[in-house]
């Protein structure tokens, strides 16, 4: 999908931050590119800044894609990143 669009639907589940969905509590929305080599490049700058604004930047013009990140503590520590995708999720809650 186009980033203005991701930005879209992101915004319009924004009450997901804070629920726990598989054990995970979701800590942030991210959109991220869908080509496997620029999500690790993305995936690199957050790592680093942990903005996620600021690490979609070099791929506004990407086809992107919305992932929510969940306990972002661990990230932090240094133990796991974990992301689910905004689709699982809802099927998930809807379930």
């Amino acid at each position: 999908m186009k980033f203005l669009e991701a930005v879209k639907i992101a915004d319009e589940n924004e009450y997901l931050v804070g629920k726990v969905v598989n054990g995970m509590k979701i800590d942030e929305i991210l959109i991220v590119p869908t080509n496997s080599e620029e999500y690790k490049e993305y995936m690199s700058i957050y790592l680093r800044t942990f903005n996620a604004q600021q690490s979609i930047v070099p791929f506004m013009d990407s086809d992107v894609q919305i992932r929510l990140l969940g306990d972002e503590h661990l990230i932090r520590d240094g133990r796991a990143l974990m992301t689910m995708s905004l689709e699982n999720v809802l099927k998930k809650l809807n379930n």
